[in-house]
């Protein structure tokens, strides 16, 4: 699977900008090259998800 930080026009960029300011947070926009939706995680996949992320500073996304 390849990612990379998505190429935004300009209103999904104004979105995210958007998101931002209401969050208070940087919010990183990528796309995927594959055809997947988000997977459906139970709590305990996710948190096993999240163990590995903060074990290894990476940041994971589960899709089917």
């Amino acid at each position: 699977m390849m990612c990379n930080l998505g190429k935004l026009d300009k209103g999904e960029q104004e979105a995210v900008e958007s998101l931002e300011k209401e969050l208070g947070k940087t919010v990183l926009a990528f796309r995927c090259d594959l055809n997947a939706k988000p997977a459906a995680l139970t709590e305990a996949e996710l948190n096993q998800i999240q163990a590995v992320e903060d074990k290894h500073e990476l940041s994971l996304v589960a899709v089917e």
